[in-house]
């Protein structure tokens, strides 16, 4: 399993790298935004460790152009800018999973693990490689979803995952808790939050009128609901 670490601080490549390197993991390190594309194109690496602040760029727009380019490994943003906005801002730009510094080795370890659970799972959620729910077609092992019309939408596997949790249960009520249970293998402080970040993100891509969902329901106090058209 390879882990590209992107940080132009080299005490935190070092001491990250030792402890998954120590964990069993292949870990590539970069010091700009240049040299982790590269590494990126010629070994297309498992999962992204990636800071916000980097010399020759920003770790968002590296974020949102490996979205853009559709490459679908998860990304764990690792920086020191702690702000709820900023973190917000990178889960909305496909970001998996967001550690602020300084961290524990424990916890970037345990998050390197449930994020790579999770994506290993996106695809095999259910036997159904296809799952319909009124006018919507989900592609788990695709991750994309077709809207009406035969507009074909990408997802990041955590939208995935959280839209097959929905579109399974459509018409009943899926519980904020439940929504977590599915998509983090281990509960963390944050999680319902996010969770309320993903929603946004789904209805800006398969609803007409985001703020007026036709789709995606909130039932208030509890969780949310896919009404099937």
């Amino acid at each position: 399993m390879h882990i590209l670490i992107v940080d132009d601080d080299p005490m935190i490549c070092k001491v990250a790298k030792f402890i998954l390197t120590d964990a069993g993991y292949s870990v590539s390190t970069a010091a700009t935004i240049q040299a982790a594309w590269s590494i990126v194109q010629e070994q297309d690496p498992e999962l992204v460790i990636l800071d916000v602040r980097m010399p020759d760029g920003s770790g968002f727009e590296f974020c949102e152009r490996l979205r853009q380019d559709t490459y679908k490994m998860p990304v764990i943003f690792l920086t020191g800018r702690g702000e709820i906005s900023t973190k917000l801002y990178g889960l909305e730009l496909g970001a998996d999973d967001y550690i602020v510094k300084p961290f524990e080795p424990a916890e970037l370890l345990a998050r390197v693990r449930a994020v790579l659970r999770r994506f290993k799972a996106s695809g095999a959620l259910a036997p159904r490689t296809n799952l319909k729910a009124g006018n919507l077609e989900l592609n788990t092992s695709e991750l994309k979803v077709t809207l009406p019309g035969k507009k074909t939408v990408d997802l990041t596997p955590t939208e995935m995952k959280i839209l097959h949790c929905l579109m399974e249960n459509a018409g009943h009520v899926v519980s904020r808790d439940s929504l977590v249970d599915n998509i983090w293998a281990w509960d963390h402080d944050g999680a319902r939050s996010e969770i309320a970040v993903y929603i946004s993100r789904l209805r800006k891509k398969i609803e007409k009128s985001p703020s007026s969902p036709e789709y995606i329901q909130v039932v208030r106090g509890i969780g949310y609901r896919f009404k099937a058209r």
